[in-house]
């Protein structure tokens, strides 16, 4: 009996990790349009930041959100949002992070945007 829970277990496992990683492409677009709608409504969610940093259109690379990451944990009680912007103006980050003016800006506006309009006119 112990040898078929173990064996099911690995099997229940791996059908998990399978599953992940056949995740369909829609499931992925659905996740980061959550990112986005969630960090133009709060900016601290640092989960949400990340996920909207770590997408290819704004050309981070890892080792520049792993920079980012060093700064926002030397800055005590900053976000990941409050610490890309003040990062903007300084070199952390590789030539793909150019754009990086552009996401804080987009952000900003829509942000703007949605404390004066309704969902519909959004």
């Amino acid at each position: 009996m112990r040898i078929a829970t173990s064996s099911w277990k690995r099997s229940s496992a791996q059908d998990s990790v399978r599953h992940q990683e056949s995740v369909d492409p829609f499931h992925r677009l659905v996740r980061d349009v959550i990112a986005y709608l969630r960090l133009i409504h709060q900016p601290s969610d640092d989960v949400s930041c990340a996920r909207v940093l770590a997408m290819p259109a704004w050309g981070l690379d890892a080792s520049d959100l792993v920079r980012l990451a060093e700064r926002k944990a030397k800055s005590k009680g900053a976000s990941l949002w409050d610490t890309l912007q003040s990062a903007r103006s300084e070199p952390p980050f590789s030539e793909g992070g150019r754009h990086i003016g552009e996401l804080v800006e987009l952000v900003s506006e829509l942000r703007m945007k949605a404390h004066r309009l309704t969902a519909a006119e959004f």
